[in-house]
């Protein structure tokens, strides 16, 4: 199940990624990537953890969702659907935890 989990969460932050380049947001998204790359490389349990949980601190309403995305009809749509992914990263943080 955490395979799974993992490789969805491998493709949101894709998604994620791609929203901030079209939105002229090269840093945020950069750092995404870095983030993506440190959970697609995980060598180590620590450092799977410290990346999503790394993840789950940019998408919260201060930093990822205070971000207008033109592909979302309001910035609560855009809040929501990071919303979904962190869930789903903690999910995995759950999951390895044992």
């Amino acid at each position: 199940m955490q395979a799974n989990n993992t490789q969805q969460l491998l493709l949101n932050l894709n998604e994620i990624e791609m929203y901030l380049i079209s939105n002229e947001k090269p840093v945020d998204a950069e750092r995404i990537n870095k983030i993506r790359l440190q959970i697609k490389n995980n060598s180590s349990h620590e450092m799977l953890t410290h990346a999503i949980k790394k993840f789950i601190a940019m998408a919260s309403v201060k930093y990822l969702g205070d971000i207008q995305i033109k592909e979302f009809y309001s910035p609560y749509e855009w809040m929501n659907y990071l919303s979904k992914i962190v869930e789903l990263a903690k999910s995995i943080l759950k999951d390895i935890a044992y």
